[in-house]
């Protein structure tokens, strides 16, 4: 291992190898520098084939950083997340659904690790890391490929090099939703993870292309469409628009994401009144992407009843006020 000392000002510094020596072709990978003098130093101060490094990635999982600390070595100084070489692809993304490995990028590459301070030995090379085919998990497919995000559900994720680096500690999210292993089957062919309901509403992504990230090598590839979940809990029309005043009107509500039981436990229609009152709509027949329901007439007769009262004691309040400041001018 090269061992560099660089004196800057009154302060030595110290760097040796970094370790692993190899990881995922998608970035991700906990690199470790050893030595003295980096704590501190920006992790897009560190470079893997002229590409800035990146700092741990927290929303991965709360434990993301004590795990890549101890998969890189508990003794490193500084700990930083390999870039990615696939340049037209997000972490976590096939960039057009080619295989790992073509595309302009070779199975095999060997990279130069650079730290850029102090600026005059920018240019030095302090050691090399290998990005790999076979250490790059790859995600081929998600099953199943719909899931409601108001429901919760296992998953099965299938594809490849789910044990790269002898497996190890690994997390799975779509979009801003980790999805947990636990202790559900994995190989290095497939894994289950539990997807919780995207509670108490569903963000404007709750889907897309599964984020696989291992602590041994980093990120994973999702590898065309099949490997993303379509995931939503939308209304996108209701008809009709307008229904009797003594209610039961029955209306069709479109959208994506329901529970195609229409006797689910867990699914439930409302009305929500301009008041904020709601009136039931009872679930008649259900589709993934289609309600049917029935307004409950008596409930919103008291709607309207409550409504009016309300409306008459307004009034009543507000003639009251007028009428005793006219009377006591």
């Amino acid at each position: 291992a090269k061992v560099w000392r660089l004196r800057t000002g009154a302060c030595l510094r110290t760097l040796a190898a970094t370790a692993p020596a190899a990881g995922s072709l998608a970035g991700g990978a906990p690199l470790a520098l050893f030595g003295s003098g980096l704590r501190g130093l920006p992790c897009d101060q560190v470079t893997v084939s002229g590409l800035a490094c990146a700092d741990l990635d927290e929303a991965m999982h709360p434990a993301a950083e004590a795990l890549a600390r101890a998969a890189a070595g508990n003794g490193s100084a500084l700990v930083c997340l390999t870039p990615s070489l696939l340049a037209d692809a997000p972490l976590g993304s096939g960039g057009g659904g080619g295989p790992v490995g073509l595309g302009g990028v070779a199975s095999v590459v060997s990279a130069a690790v650079r730290v850029l301070q102090p600026p005059a030995t920018a240019g030095v090379d302090r050691s090399t890391f290998e990005y790999r085919e076979d250490l790059t998990p790859v995600v081929t497919h998600v099953a199943p490929a719909n899931a409601s995000a108001g429901v919760s559900v296992t998953l099965t994720l299938a594809g490849r090099g789910f044990d790269a680096g002898g497996g190890g500690a690994a997390f799975v999210r779509f979009a801003g939703r980790a999805c947990s292993l636990g202790d559900r089957p994995r190989s290095g062919e497939s894994l289950e993870c539990y997807l919780p309901r995207a509670s108490p509403e569903p963000e404007a992504q709750s889907g897309g292309p599964a984020v696989v990230w291992m602590a041994a090598v980093g990120y994973g590839v999702a590898n065309g469409s099949a490997a993303s979940l379509d995931s939503r809990l939308e209304v996108t029309s209701l008809s009709p628009r307008a229904g009797s005043l003594a209610g039961g009107a029955v209306l069709t509500i479109a959208g994506a994401g329901f529970d195609p039981d229409p006797a689910s436990a867990d699914q439930e229609a409302y009305l929500e009144m301009a008041d904020g009152q709601e009136v039931p709509c009872r679930i008649l027949s259900a589709a993934a992407e289609e309600l049917q329901c029935q307004v409950d007439a008596e409930a919103y007769a008291l709607w309207t009843e409550y409504t009016a009262e309300w409306a008459e004691a307004e009034a009543a309040e507000l003639e009251e006020l007028v009428t005793g400041g006219s009377g006591g001018g």
